[in-house]
């Protein structure tokens, strides 16, 4: 029973740490993607665990409630963990109507997304061998966005303006424009984004 119970533990853990990532995972840094591995080898004994408890409970036909209620509660979780996987609340649409996103995929599974929010709020996601998140404040003139220093996150993937250049035809696909990042105004190699929306003229 004791062994039971600190099963039902590291899947709560585990459970606890899936759902409440959107605040952490940037903190972790290189460290993130050995976190998620051994997320998912805990899973996977957590399951095959949890296979031999449902075999106990049906030999003992029930009679031990401890032990049911217990692998009830695993079983749950688990579940929980197969529907949602990146957790159970999508935090990031608490952050607000996106009115402007773009995005960026580079080399090795690298990506980097922007989202601009109607009360003037900017939110970026990299991921690359770990995740980082920035958010601050952002204002518009003309074509140019310029963003205010990060209030949340490592400063490193702070861009200081970023320039649009909408497509007058755009392809087949969903980008509809380009979005230059500037780190200053000395920058001389920006970094590309593909627009995929853009409301901030309406």
């Amino acid at each position: 029973m004791i062994k039971n119970k600190k099963l039902l533990i590291v899947t709560l853990i585990c459970f606890i740490g899936i759902n409440t990532s959107y605040f952490w995972d940037s903190y972790a840094g290189v460290l993130f993607l050995p976190l998620a591995l051994a997320g998912f080898i805990t899973f996977v004994i957590a399951f095959l665990l949890l296979l031999r408890q449902i075999y106990m409970v049906v030999r003992e036909r029930f009679a031990d409630k401890s032990r049911l209620y217990t692998t009830i509660a695993i079983t749950v979780l688990l579940a929980l963990i197969v529907i949602e996987p990146f957790g159970i609340i999508d935090f990031e649409k608490l952050e607000g109507k996106s009115i402007f996103s773009a995005g960026y995929k580079g080399v090795a599974s690298c990506s980097s997304a922007l989202k601009l929010t109607a009360d003037h709020k900017y939110f970026v996601r990299g991921v690359c061998f770990g995740v980082e998140h920035l958010s601050g404040t952002y204002t518009v003139a003309n074509d140019t966005i310029r963003f205010n220093s990060p209030a949340s996150g490592r400063s490193n993937g702070y861009y200081e303006f970023g320039v649009i250049k909408m497509l007058s035809n755009p392809p087949g696909s969903h980008i509809i424009g380009e979005l230059r990042l500037y780190r200053s105004v000395k920058d001389s190699m920006p970094l590309p984004m593909g627009v995929t929306l853009n409301e901030l003229t309406k």
